[in-house]
């Protein structure tokens, strides 16, 4: 599975079920998506390119004044429910 995929059910999974429940005046106005330099941001990582800076991650981004009311709160929440191995 590449990191596209692997970063998009996690997302699925595990952080859109708490923003549904627990954060939904951010849903109409967050964007999340993949970010970064490696290959798999692109849909380029292979066997070889798996081996070295590849991780499962998912970012958020919001306007600072949703940030300011509830970025710690978000940021807590979803490292608390992240999963130890995924």
């Amino acid at each position: 599975m590449n990191g596209i995929e692997l970063s998009r059910r996690f997302f699925d999974e595990h952080v859109y079920p708490i923003l549904a429940s627990e954060f939904t005046d951010l849903l109409p106005v967050l964007s999340a998506g993949l970010l970064g330099e490696g290959s798999e941001v692109l849909g380029f990582d292979d066997a070889i390119s798996r081996d070295h800076n590849y991780s499962l991650r998912v970012v958020i981004w919001v306007a600072d004044e949703q940030f300011a009311q509830v970025g710690q709160a978000l940021q807590q929440r979803l490292l608390a429910a992240a999963p130890s191995h995924y």
